[in-house]
């Protein structure tokens, strides 16, 4: 598989206009990926070759299963960082051993926390 010629196309769709937008980010089936790969499988040695190849122009392959999304890496700069403090709350809570009783238990299933609440209200 040329995946150069894959990172080109992937390329070029994200600049294409369709979707109501001008240009921008996208999802595309297996089935289309192979057909403009030329290909009848992939395995994750093709996948990881074409993500590698494509990170290189500045974009992000993700396998969804039955289709990929793929989306500029520029965007991903924006998201919201997870800070120390989470992490450590999370952290802590994962390594807890003993099992808990009464109320507590209950809203924390699996050793995760209710949306929107933290250790303090634990």
């Amino acid at each position: 598989m040329d995946t150069r010629n894959v990172g080109k196309a992937i390329e070029g769709i994200f600049n294409e206009k369709f979707g109501g937008k001008e240009k921008g980010r996208y999802r595309i089936s297996r089935a289309d990926l192979l057909k403009i790969a030329n290909e009848k499988t992939f395995n994750d040695d093709n996948i990881k070759k074409i993500q590698t190849n494509i990170q290189k122009k500045g974009f992000v392959l993700v396998d969804l299963g039955s289709e990929f999304a793929i989306i500029d890496d520029k965007s991903m700069y924006n998201y919201r960082k997870v800070t120390k403090k989470i992490v450590a709350e999370y952290a802590e809570k994962m390594g807890e051993k003993e099992p808990e009783t009464g109320k507590k238990q209950a809203n924390k299933k699996k050793g995760k926390f209710k949306r929107g609440e933290s250790k303090k209200q634990a």
